[in-house]
């Protein structure tokens, strides 16, 4: 059956990720590169101790508006895929960006012995707090969880903080409803997948949880489970259902103060539409709900400048050369004609290049068609490459 209400705008997906799973699905497959310049870590103190790594990229030009900080999902962190692109784009358009890995979290699970949970605001308000000593102003963007625990912060008194904007994308509005629909789809794949990592994070070296609370972590079927026997008690709540109806993001948009943007999509295998269908959003002035038909979960993989209203797609070039054909110019060559086609066709005018510090032949390739150096990523199969970029 079509969708239509209360779809408000419009997606168009990248062959052949077509559909609502291989939206959400289709970074783990294709494994595509997002190449960040290099970050200035800021470690920030919270409650109990523990202190969170963010990790901040500045723009190659005077930064415009306020520092945007991206906030990971359930099972996630800093180094999200959705997070790195969502950076990569933010960085082109001028602004700066912080990665914030939450408590527990990637960077962050090896300075704090806690666990973050969707209504954690304290935390991601000293994150602000800490952000806007350096910025005039900031601008929280959350993913999944991380969207319930960005709306959550915006519906509650923000203490001065200089937060002018936020925007949620892929958010599980009703927690409870959303756990459960997690439990029945794709006969619980997706729930598998998440609480795999959620048992990783809760028990890492270093975690406050005690041994007879990762005797229950190993005993939990699911996410239900895990909130009733982890986050619930450790945090004050009779039960997950309690810690549910406390912290879902839905009970704080009519709170909201800034201008706060709501990306979703109706075809998200992990959320579901329900909340998003029944909210009545035209009492709330401050918030405005973008929901498109197609996208996933944290997708919108959409072919290279369709779906955006101001910068085009980056690409990356990868190739290779035949030994028997080296040495003769004709990798260059290639290069150039792939960029020139990428252009005319497509409007793709930003290009990347990955390559190995000892690679001379591609590093002498990448200086012929002026390409510049603008960072280093580590990859797990080539080991540290430098990030080349040209800009049309």
């Amino acid at each position: 059956m079509a969708v239509t209400y209360p779809v408000n705008a419009t997606f168009r997906p990248r062959p052949p990720w077509f559909g609502g799973h291989l939206q959400t699905v289709r970074d783990r497959i294709a494994r595509p590169r997002y190449p960040l310049p290099a970050a200035e870590t800021l470690m920030v103190a919270v409650s109990d101790g523990d202190r969170l790594a963010v990790q901040v990229h500045r723009p190659k030009r005077r930064p415009r508006g306020p520092v945007v900080a991206l906030i990971h999902g359930l099972g996630g962190s800093a180094e999200s895929d959705y997070v790195r692109a969502s950076a990569c784009g933010l960085l082109a358009a001028g602004f700066a960006v912080a990665r914030v890995d939450l408590r527990g979290a990637g960077r962050s699970g090896e300075t704090s012995a806690g666990l973050y949970h969707a209504g954690r605001t304290d935390d991601l308000r000293a994150v602000l707090r800490r952000l806007a000593d350096e910025a005039a102003t900031v601008a929280p963007v959350g993913f999944s969880l991380g969207g319930n625990l960005t709306l959550k912060l915006l519906g509650e008194p923000l203490g001065g903080i200089p937060v002018v904007a936020g925007a949620a994308i892929s958010a599980p509005l009703d927690l409870a409803l959303g756990t459960e629909h997690l439990s029945k789809v794709t006969f619980g794949a997706y729930e598998r997948y998440l609480i795999a990592k959620m048992r990783r994070d809760a028990t890492r070296p270093g975690s406050a949880v005690t041994a007879e609370e990762r005797a229950r972590v190993a005993r939990v079927g699911g996410i239900l489970d895990f909130d009733n026997a982890i986050t619930a008690p450790r945090n004050g709540w009779r039960d997950a259902a309690e810690y549910y109806a406390l912290n879902s993001a839905i009970g704080f948009l009519a709170t909201i103060t800034v201008p706060t943007l709501i990306i979703h999509a109706m075809d998200d295998p992990m959320i579901p539409a329900a909340p998003y269908r029944t909210a009545d959003w035209d009492p709330l002035p401050t918030v405005t709900p973008e929901l498109t038909a197609h996208g996933g979960h944290a997708g919108f993989h959409g072919p290279p400048g369709v779906n955006g209203k101001s910068d085009p797609a980056a690409a990356e070039i990868g190739y290779t050369t035949f030994p028997a054909h080296r040495g003769r110019g004709i990798a260059t060559e290639v290069v150039g004609a792939l960029m020139d086609w990428a252009r005319s066709e497509h409007d793709v005018r930003r290009f990347i290049l990955s390559i190995a510090p000892g690679n001379a032949p591609s590093l002498a390739i990448a200086r012929k068609l002026g390409f510049t150096q603008t960072g280093e990523q580590w990859d797990d199969e080539d080991g540290l490459e430098l990030v080349f970029e040209l800009e049309w």
